[in-house]
């Protein structure tokens, strides 16, 4: 069963000179192994949204459940239904605390009452996960890491709690191209291997391209595109503009060298893709790129 948002609205600060409408009548299904993207200007409601999926925020009106049971309330129901859902936030390095990258992991599975066993067995297999193996990394403070390094730990602290829905608000925020790549070959094994669902907020149009089968595009608390990004890059560029969203490098330069009389095709959502075909193009015309 999935995530579900049913009419859900929310207001920052009710009542005052500051109310803004965040999330207004939202309505959203996301099943399990579905790989998210959301995408949208600063301000169009997309952290709040990721937030109310993980129980951390409740809405005004409507409601949000996860496998059919409610994300709000103080029942043992409702606690496990909370846990099925885990969020890393940006900067999620900015939330370690333990003195040992082992302690730090093992925190959200103790929590969950489990024996030292089976959260031992956890932080192990998490940090493999990760690239951490813990004898390396285990009894190191998560403090003297890099900031590659901190965010895996964070994030293998999320994983350690194998939940059925990962959240990522702005993963990739602040990592170097090295431990950004990283990082993406990691969120695809994750979302392989375990069969999560993964919601991925967003703005770079390249994550969204690469790593999403699924984007959803939010503007004034609102989701105004829901498809594949590939159809929706392509078809609605205007919506987008208007949203305060670009289209990706690579489908921007497709649309240069259509219009310049190349017919490579719409198709081409990755730069692998666009040079194959445009050398397939180079050898049909017998050049070389010598």
């Amino acid at each position: 069963m999935p995530v579900v948002l049913e009419k859900a609205n929310y207001t920052y600060m009710p009542g005052t000179p500051y109310q803004r409408q965040a999330l207004n009548d939202i309505s959203l299904s996301v099943e399990k192994g579905e790989f998210v993207a959301l995408v949208g200007h600063s301000g169009s409601g997309k952290s709040t949204l990721v937030q109310h999926m993980a129980g951390l925020l409740s809405p005004n009106s409507g409601q949000v459940l996860a496998d059919g049971i409610s994300l709000i309330g103080k029942k043992p129901e409702n606690i496990a239904a909370r846990r099925k859902v885990g969020i890393v936030f940006q900067y999620p390095e900015h939330q370690l605390f333990a003195e040992t990258v082992f302690e730090d992991v093992a925190f959200g599975p103790r929590n969950m009452g489990l024996s030292e066993e089976e959260v031992d067995e956890r932080v192990r297999q998490a940090l493999a996960f990760v690239r951490l193996a813990e004898d390396g990394f285990g009894q190191r403070s998560p403090f003297r890491l890099s900031g590659g390094q901190m965010r895996r730990v964070a994030i293998a602290g999320v994983v350690a709690m194998r939940p059925d829905y990962l959240v990522l608000d702005e993963p990739s925020a602040g990592l170097d191209p090295v431990s950004r790549n990283i990082f993406y070959e990691e969120t695809r094994a994750l979302h392989k291997e375990t069969g999560a669902a993964v919601i991925m907020v967003t703005h770079s149009m390249e994550e969204a391209i690469q790593l999403a089968d699924r984007l959803l595009v939010m503007s004034e608390g609102k989701i105004i595109l829901d498809g594949s990004p590939g159809e929706i890059f392509r078809s609605n560029k205007k919506e987008l503009l208007a949203a305060g969203v670009d289209v990706p490098d690579i489908v921007a330069l497709g649309d240069c060298l259509r219009g310049h009389g190349l017919g490579v095709s719409e198709n081409c959502l990755s730069s692998r893709e666009l040079a194959e075909e445009l050398y397939a193009m180079l050898q049909q015309r017998g050049g070389s790129y010598a």
